[in-house]
Formats: C-alpha cells, structure tokens, sequence
C-alpha cells in the first residue's frame, strides 16, 4: 500500500491445489494506474467491437436437439471421447471436503492428452438448485483404481446430482426423478 493514497502498490496471489499433479498458480499485479486520464470515457466500456472483428448473428439459427449418452452410447465422436476419457481410471484423493468445481477441474486437467485439453463439464444450474446444490457444494471422495464413471458417480450420487454427456460436454445436473432417494 502506499502509505500517503493508501491505494495498492502491488497484490500478489498464490493458488494451490489440492492434487499434487497440479502446479500451483502465482500472479503479480503492479504498476496500477489509478484514475487514468481517457480522452472519451464514454468510450472506456464501449460494446462496440475493435475495428477489424466481425459481428455474427446467430440468434435465430435453428437448435439441433442432441441425445443423452445412454448407457455406452454417444451422440457424437466428441461425446465418445468423453466416454472412453470416463472409463480411464483416475486417482480421485480429495479426503478432505473440497468445492465441487474444483474436483471438476481436476478431473479435466487429470483427464487431458496430447490432442485435447481433457473431459469438458458444464454445471445444469437449474438442476443444482434442483437438488439444492451449487457448484461450490462441498464433497469428499478418496478413490484409487477405479474407472473415472465410478468415482463421478460415488462423488455425485450423495448430494443428489448425476451427469450427463451431450455433444462433448460432460454436464452436472440433478437426478432424475425416478432415481431419487426417498428420505
């Protein structure tokens, strides 16, 4: 902080993960420029885009439905990835309770190969609030040797969630109702 503005000088952050597989992460903010002097402030949050880039409209192309991955079954080659990435067995050593977002990412990163950047997800927000869940829900799972399906299950089955694979995306929702338990 500089001690006269009490503005910072400099913020530095560190983040750890909790899988040593996984380097930690460092950034260093410095050199700020407070209350910068702009010719057209009007123009500091314009939504206009820079000159050179080209505005598409897609808002009324038309949806193509896609089917659910039942069973072993995919949509598509990229859903079939998912599901071969889902049968690799990974170590899943989250004993202590993390948020689910993070395991999530572990899992991508854990997943990734030299020709993808591992399983994609996506959180079904409406079917967390379902389940009364959040992305940043805590869990615990401390699985080894074992097909990524299983622990995925095992890890979402308690809090009421399940997944599913459309179109490449591997998607956090809620249950279906019939495989819901009564309490």
């Amino acid at each position: 902080m500089d001690p006269l503005t009490k503005l910072p000088l400099r913020i530095e952050s560190e983040i750890s993960h909790p899988a040593l597989e996984i380097s930690r992460s460092s950034w260093i903010y410095t050199e700020f420029e407070w209350d910068p002097k702009a010719s057209d402030p009007t123009q500091l949050f314009s939504t206009e885009p820079p000159p050179g880039y080209a505005v598409e409209d897609h808002t009324n192309d038309p949806v193509v439905p896609s089917s659910i991955v039942r069973g072993n079954k995919a949509d598509g080659p990229e859903s079939a990835a998912v599901l071969k990435g889902l049968a690799e067995k990974v170590s899943m050593r989250f004993p202590n309770a993390t948020p689910l977002e993070e395991v999530l990412k572990y899992i991508r990163a854990a997943s990734r190969r030299p020709t993808d950047a591992g399983i994609r997800f996506t959180f079904d927000e409406a079917g967390l609030r379902r389940a009364g869940r959040t992305r940043t829900s805590l869990v615990t799972i401390d699985l080894e040797d074992q097909p990524l399906k299983t622990s995925l299950e095992a890890l979402l089955r308690p809090l009421g969630l399940a997944y599913e694979v459309k179109n490449g995306v591997l998607t956090i929702t809620s249950e279906p109702a019939k495989n819901r338990r009564q309490p």
